[in-house]
């Protein structure tokens, strides 16, 4: 998510409806990254859905490792 340049907007699954209703109009996120137990808390927002924990996601894209940090 960082690497994308995009923010991270935590949503905890024990809050209300209302609450998550709330958090989501407020921030409008384009996508929310979580996984197929939970994703049904989102329907009804206009944004993809993207399962972390479907396998097709460790084969459709290369690994970037991070550069390593230098000490200049």
């Amino acid at each position: 998510v960082l690497k994308s340049g995009a923010a991270y907007l935590p949503i905890d699954p024990n809050h209300p409806d209302t609450r998550i209703a709330f958090m989501m109009s407020d921030a409008a996120p384009v996508a929310a990254l979580t996984t197929i137990e939970l994703a049904a808390r989102l329907d009804g927002y206009d944004l993809p859905v993207i399962d972390v924990d479907d396998p097709v996601i460790d084969t459709s894209y290369p690994a970037h490792p991070l550069p390593h940090p230098c000490p200049e």
